[in-house]
């Protein structure tokens, strides 16, 4: 998803991870396993042109659901 210069394979990513999130079940989990998700998905929504892919990133960020800032930040600084 942090490829800025290839439209097409951001697409795809997102996509993907919109699919996995949505048919598992996986919801916050991916923020504390890949710390660096929730600061990509904020500067992708940014800084992203196409609209299909800020609506994507819009239902990524719902789909994961909510997290606690605080326990986000102490479990960040941990790793």
């Amino acid at each position: 998803m942090s490829d800025k210069l290839n439209f097409k394979n951001r697409t795809v990513a997102l996509k993907t991870l919109i699919c996995i999130i949505k048919n598992c079940g996986y919801v916050v989990i991916p923020y504390f396993q890949i710390p660096t998700l929730r600061q990509t998905l904020a500067f992708l929504i940014r800084s992203e042109i196409e609209q299909e892919s800020r609506t994507d990133i819009v239902r990524i960020i719902g789909a994961l659901g909510a997290v606690d800032n605080l326990r986000y930040s102490i479990l960040a600084a941990y790793q």
